[in-house]
Formats: structure tokens, sequence, C-alpha cells
């Protein structure tokens, strides 16, 4: 038998009820399944970026007065008193960017709220280790150099 919009007629064998019963496991699928992604979403957050970090050149000229820390792309260089500190602005938990807080001296992780000294060093987590400390190599010209593939001896990276 033909099935149109105006014939109220089941197929042969197909019962109203049996009709309704697959109507609403397909909806209950699909509800499952929106409720599924929805739970991934929230529990992993911001993603992270895509984008690796490349190399960047710093100026000393490039510090404001008072200031502390320079950020160019995923790389940041932190002026400790007389020591320059080059960090990786990658957070080691799932790889989220962090940024500069100056208010608040610190990186902080826009994904889960892990906290890092303007060293790199952890303050809290979900972050179980602190940012890679990067080599800062001095140029010819006066800049400085950061590469994100050459850490400090010892510092592990993401």
């Amino acid at each position: 038998m033909a099935r149109g919009r105006d014939n109220k007629k089941q197929w042969p064998g197909e019962s109203a009820e049996n009709n309704w019963l697959r109507r609403g496991f397909m909806l209950s699928l699909v509800a499952v399944a929106v409720g599924l992604l929805t739970i991934t979403r929230r529990l992993l957050g911001h993603r992270p970026p895509t984008t690796k970090p490349r190399p960047a050149f710093f100026k000393p000229s490039e510090f404001k007065p008072g200031g502390r820390v320079v950020v160019k792309g995923g790389l940041a260089l932190v002026r400790d008193g007389a020591q320059l500190i080059g960090l990786k602005l990658v957070c080691p938990h799932l790889g989220c960017r962090p940024r500069w807080q100056a208010g608040q001296n610190l990186f902080v992780c826009p994904c889960h709220g892990s906290l890092f000294a303007p060293d790199g060093a952890r303050r809290r987590g979900p972050a179980t280790r602190g940012l890679t400390r990067l080599r800062v190599f001095p140029q010819k010209d006066g800049r400085l150099r950061l590469d994100p593939a050459k850490p400090l001896p010892g510092e592990a990276t993401r």
C-alpha cells in the first residue's frame, strides 16, 4: 500500500504503536547526541590554539616603564631585576594560552584557571607544573630572540 500525506493507512505489518515507538527512539537518540556534545564542550572549555608559537624577537625598549612582561604571539619575555626570562605560553594542563594579568602579577590560563608566576612557576592548578622556560638569545643588533623549540635544559615541553 502506498503511504502518503493524506493517506492514514500503515505499511503492511506496521501498527500505529510501532510507528510512535520508532519516532520516540529516534528523538531519544538525537537528545542523547546533543547532550553528549554539550557536556563534552563544557568539560573541554576553550580550545587550545591551533598554531604553534614561532621564534620571536624582542627589543629591550619594548618594556614599558615599570613593566615586567612583553608578550608576542605565544611567547613572553619577563624582566626580573637584571635577569631576563623567556616563557612559552602554553598551559601544561590542556595546551591553552595563558594571558598576562598585570594587576594580579600572574599569567592566567583562560580555560581552567591555572595561575603562573612571572617566572613561569605554577601557583595554582589544575596544571601540574609551570610554564616552559626558554633560552634567551642576544642578537648582534641588540634584540633578543626566543625560540619555542629551544627550552632551557631540563625543562619539560608541551
